[in-house]
């Protein structure tokens, strides 16, 4: 188990966390539930944090032969995301795309793979698609 905290903004967005290296690497063939605790303060004068959580699961699995080469053989970075997309990386896709969203803001084609990616019905992630990218947390 691995616990730790981290700072915030004060905006409401969507933000990434990359875990420190100094944390084992997951073991591969192993499902692992991730928690996250959010302590966010209250606006009226009582000064009262209001807890939310969030939780998931994350399988490690090897890099298959097939992505290997795809991603060895992508053009693009967003033929890396359509690599990982396609073997059901969805972590690492989403990972990928938040980070190229991120270097370059204005880049409408990161946008609207974004978009569609999170305003799939089978995704169920509409609600957030338009949320803010404010960025990735390093702990």
């Amino acid at each position: 188990m691995y616990r730790t905290k981290f700072p915030l903004s004060a905006k409401p967005g969507i933000v990434g966390v990359v875990l420190t290296q100094k944390v084992a690497s997951l073991q591969i063939g192993k499902t692992y539930r991730w928690y996250f605790d959010i302590n966010c303060a209250v606006t009226n004068a009582t000064a009262e944090a209001t807890p939310a959580s969030v939780t998931g699961i994350v399988p490690r699995v090897a890099v298959s032969e097939k992505l290997a080469q795809a991603l060895k053989s992508a053009n693009s970075p967003l033929e890396k995301v359509a690599a990982y997309a396609e073997q059901g990386i969805w972590y690492d896709m989403l990972t990928e795309l938040a980070s190229l969203r991120l270097s370059e803001p204005q880049n409408k084609d990161f946008q609207a793979v974004w978009l569609q990616l999170l305003t799939d019905p089978v995704n169920g992630l509409k609600q957030i698609a338009e949320a803010e990218l404010i960025g990735i947390l390093n702990k």
